[in-house]
């Protein structure tokens, strides 16, 4: 059909005005006053996620049932990624009020398991959660909060599948770690400084290195949800905080200090493990994803 040209204004009249668009106001969860309560719950659920994962794993050890300390770690990132989009107030998904940090943590792990090929029955899963209460001197749960809690659960599965839009390929940090721990242990092995200073071998090394990365690297996930979005300068973070902590940390180890003095005359570690020159961007990403991991780090220290 013939398009209807556009009406011409007649001379003298006033011009028509556009019509208005309603911008509903910002709900509570959307505003700066709840910024911070925001954070604050999920840094406290992803750190709760953290024993509940390694109490459900150890009692499937227990039963046979082989994991690794590398399957806990994938499943604690992937539980921690899956808060983060459940507390994210950006996605079009409508959650609604929040339910507790405990409950959310709960449920995130209950997806996670699931998409890291490592499904748990979900009486296991409050099994498990019982017994860190029990562990933690706090009352555990009647039969009849048991059977809430798993209905919530179910909830939270149904509303983080929805945040994620059911898209589970997600790129987890780990899968630069492993590279990154190797490369950045070989060149510190060819420093000279540095083998005449670190009393202990490079396996050791490099197991103390990989541990404390991943944990940091859950540290990262936990707070600001902009980290999670750059896994390899996640991982390369997670790393340069993890040798400086090891490294230049307090202790009695009469080494450390000739240690700590190697590695200021050696290059920055970030050059280490990336190919070619690091531009000073790249440098920058790298440096704020420390800041927010340092911030996490504090912050659960004082909680």
């Amino acid at each position: 059909p013939q398009c209807t040209p556009p009406a011409t204004p007649v001379e003298g009249e006033p011009p028509k005005k556009a019509p208005k668009v309603y911008v509903p106001p910002p709900t509570p969860w959307q505003s700066e006053a709840q910024k911070e309560l925001r954070e604050k719950n999920v840094i406290s659920a992803c750190s709760r996620a953290k024993p509940v994962v390694k109490k459900l794993f150890d009692v499937a050890n227990t039963q046979n049932r082989s994991t690794s300390e590398l399957d806990t770690s994938q499943v604690t990132l992937l539980s921690c990624y899956y808060v983060q989009q459940y507390y994210h107030p950006n996605h079009e998904v409508i959650i609604g009020e929040r339910d507790s940090y405990d409950v959310v943590a709960l449920g995130c792990i209950f997806v996670a398991c699931k998409v890291a090929d490592h499904a748990r029955r979900i009486k296991n899963l409050v099994r498990a959660y019982n017994q860190v209460l029990q562990e933690e001197k706090k009352p555990e749960l009647s039969d009849e909060q048991q059977t809430q809690l798993v209905e919530k659960i179910l909830k939270i599965e149904f509303l983080v599948l929805k945040a994620v839009a059911f898209h589970f390929d997600v790129l987890m940090p780990l899968e630069y770690l492993d590279q990154q721990t190797d490369r950045l242990v070989d060149e510190l092995f060819k420093q000279p400084l540095f083998i005449a200073a670190y009393p202990y071998d490079r396996k050791y090394l490099r197991k103390n290195l990989y541990n404390a990365a991943m944990k940091f690297c859950v540290d990262g996930y936990s707070g600001n949800p902009a980290l999670s979005k750059c896994v390899k300068n996640l991982s390369l973070a997670s790393l340069v905080f993890a040798t400086r902590y090891l490294l230049r940390s307090r202790t009695t180890n009469p080494n450390l200090p000739k240690v700590r003095e190697a590695l200021e005359q050696m290059p920055d570690l970030m050059d280490f493990m990336v190919d070619g020159e690091m531009t000073p961007e790249h440098r920058d990403e790298v440096n704020k994803a420390i800041e927010g991991i340092m911030q996490v780090f504090r912050q659960r220290r004082k909680t």
